[in-house]
């Protein structure tokens, strides 16, 4: 963002921030990535997140899309477990 100063660039991606909606924000995304945005902005400042159902909402959608969640595969575990 343009800007003549740092504070200024911050406070206008700030704003960029609060204006975009979740609607807007998740577009073209499945529909669990709005579910857990909503869940987590509907929080109080004191609240937790129900970190198991969020857990859970994406694992079911990592099922549902076909991915592998075995953090194993991932060439960087992969490297770290040759050392």
């Amino acid at each position: 963002m343009p800007a003549y100063t740092r504070s200024e660039k911050y406070k206008r991606i700030k704003e960029t921030k609060i204006a975009t909606s979740l609607e807007d924000l998740c577009v073209g995304c499945p529909a669990e990535f709005l579910k857990y945005m909503k869940h987590n902005r509907e929080l109080n400042f004191e609240e937790k997140p129900d970190y198991q159902m969020l857990v859970d909402m994406m694992k079911g959608l990592a099922e549902k899309e076909g991915l592998d969640l075995d953090y194993r595969n991932y060439d960087w575990a992969i490297k770290i477990h040759k050392i």
